[in-house]
């Protein structure tokens, strides 16, 4: 079992190397703040590149962190299998707008008291930790090449959101392309939309309203309306913008190919 450890700490070592990131400092963060709040059963949910999704790295990197908190004395870590299947089960489940599954629904069925969230993109990592009991943000930690920091409430309060909205907008691009593209789109792309293709802004607002007629929930009409204003601003990003627009576009084939 030492021989494993042993041979895992050294593969961490060398991935570390090579992408630059020491996590560390963040994991001594989590491992003194679980047991501040004596929440001592932590769930590691996968972690995101910055449009919400998985790959690769995030997947590699996800699994580094996860064997370098096993050193942490005290903690239990949630077995893996079990949040993968918890959150397939739940992805089978969802019907509306997009995924609403909250924090506290997912740490009682993983058996968590905390929640772990990564998102994770070329040169930095950002951690989000919450109260499974509560819901809310208990602490978050970013990480770059050049700074490795506790972040205050507000900004591990606006990380987790904004981190929300990205798992919202993989949910739509996956399961309701019309709704991520309308959601990702501006007013002022779609009143451009209107003057260069008048017969495909037609269609593709009567396909909008249809699926807003069929929303009977006032409060999830609203919840739309604002997720898109959340998105618009994100999309002053340059590298999300990007990002984004490169979705918007494969959602609209997906769409074209129906």
């Amino acid at each position: 079992m030492k021989e494993q450890l042993f041979i895992i700490v050294i593969l961490i070592s060398s991935y570390i190397s090579l992408w630059g990131i020491d996590v560390e400092p963040a994991v001594n963060y989590i491992c003194r703040l679980a047991k501040e709040k004596n929440q001592y059963e932590v769930a590691v949910f996968p972690f995101t590149s910055i449009d919400g999704e998985e790959t690769k790295e995030t997947k590699k990197i996800h699994q580094l962190f996860i064997a370098k908190l096993l050193q942490c004395k005290d903690l239990t870590i949630i077995d893996q299998q079990k949040i993968d299947k918890v959150l397939e089960q739940q992805a089978k489940l969802q019907s509306g707008l997009y995924s609403d599954v909250d924090d506290i629904q997912l740490g009682q069925l993983v058996g968590a008291k905390t929640l772990l969230y990564g998102m994770y993109d070329e040169s930095f990592l950002q951690i989000s930790l919450i109260d499974a009991a509560k819901g809310n943000v208990i602490g978050a930690y970013a990480i770059d090449k050049e700074n490795k920091k506790e972040l205050s409430q507000k900004q591990a309060e606006d990380h987790h959101k904004e981190f929300k909205i990205k798992q919202a907008l993989r949910y739509l691009f996956h399961h309701r392309p019309a709704l991520f593209v309308y959601v990702v789109t501006t007013d002022e792309e779609l009143q451009e939309l209107k003057k260069r293709r008048p017969s495909r802004h037609k269609k593709f607002m009567n396909l909008i309203d249809h699926i807003k007629n069929s929303i009977k929930d006032p409060q999830k009409k609203e919840e739309l309306e604002e997720l898109r204003k959340i998105v618009h601003k994100l999309r002053e990003n340059p590298k999300i913008d990007t990002i984004l627009k490169q979705r918007r576009k494969q959602a609209l084939k997906r769409i074209q190919e129906k």
